[in-house]
Order: structure tokens, then sequence, then C-alpha cells
């Protein structure tokens, strides 16, 4: 029987991924609309709003191939997606960063469909320099950073702990069918043993 969490969501359905995702795309989306075309400062002489059309990247990197970009980042999706479906240690950590970064290349990435380009506005007036980026942006800069925690700390002590024993076993199962036979009988003994 699955535990459910305190606030009455089962981590391994991936509600959280999803609220994430859908927080993000809705408040990327809303900004991105009420900044467009208007240069707002916000914090003087700190942090403004200033609508910029990047054609491109992350710092406008691959400019002029919009078209690529968006089947690449289609496709990243939908492999996360994918990913995520199969993946079932789930801590919030995971989650929540999961769901930063889904939610970043989505918001980015309904832009380049239905724009041609993404939009900026966030620009640090007191560093110039610095490249114009949006909500997304963030996200996704967050999102790596908190999977990099989750990868760092959580999964090596998980798998200390033997919580990862069915990912190993559907891995080796992957990497060799005459395996999947051994597998199956570890894996009935362990039910067995444990229930």
């Amino acid at each position: 029987m699955k535990k459910k969490r305190k606030f009455g969501y089962d981590l391994n359905k991936g509600y959280l991924i999803i609220a994430v995702t859908i927080c993000v795309i809705f408040w990327d989306f809303i900004l991105k609309v009420i900044t467009d075309g208007n240069d707002i400062s916000f914090i003087n002489g700190f942090i403004g709003f200033y609508s910029v059309h990047n054609y491109g990247a992350a710092w406008s990197m691959f400019s002029g191939h919009t078209i690529w970009l968006t089947i690449i980042t289609a496709i990243v999706i939908v492999a996360m997606i994918v990913f995520v479906c199969f993946f079932k240690f789930r801590t919030r950590l995971f989650s929540i960063s999961f769901g930063l970064i889904l939610g970043g290349a989505v918001g980015n990435l309904i832009d380049r469909v239905f724009l041609g380009y993404v939009r900026d506005f966030i620009r640090f007036e007191f560093w110039p320099s610095f490249p114009t980026f949006n909500i997304a942006d963030c996200c996704l800069v967050i999102g790596v950073v908190l999977m990099c925690v989750f990868i760092l700390f959580q999964l090596p002590k998980a798998a200390k702990q033997g919580k990862l024993k069915g990912l190993k076993a559907r891995l080796k199962r992957a990497e060799s069918p005459a395996l999947s036979v051994k597998v199956k009988k570890v894996e009935k003994v362990e039910e067995a043993n444990n229930g």
C-alpha cells in the first residue's frame, strides 16, 4: 500500500510536478503579456521590465534558428515526460525541480511556436551587460540547481537505503534479456520477505 503524504497527494503520482509546471507556465505567460511592449522600472536602479524579443536560446545563442530550437525543445520535453513516467522514486525536491524545469521549457516553447521568438523582459539595471531573461528562464535555472542537489545528495542516500531496487531491476532487464528471469525471481523473493 502506498503511503499518502502530508497534504493529501501521493508524490508517486506526480501531482506536485503537474502543479509546479502549471504554475510556472501560468505566471510566465501572464508576466510576458503584461510586459510585452512596455518598459517599466520595477525597482529603480536595480531591476526593470524591458520588453525584448529573443530569436535564439539563452543569451541569444543560435539566433535565427527558431525552427531547430523549437524541434529540439519539443523533443526534450517529450523525453522528460517519458522519463518521469518511469522514474518512480520521487521526493518533494525532485518533483519541484522537475516541475520548474518542465514549466520553464514549456513556457518558452509556447512563445517559439506561436510567436517565433521568446519574450524576455527582466533586466538587471545595475548590470546592463547581463542578458534580459524571463520567468521561464529563472525557473529553468533554479530547477537545474535543485535537480543537482537531488542527484548529489538524495539519490545516493536512497540507493544506500535500498529504495532504488525496483529501478535497478528494470535497468538490468533492459541491459540483458537473459537476466530478466533471475531478476523476476529475486523481486518475488524480496516481495515475500517484505510482505
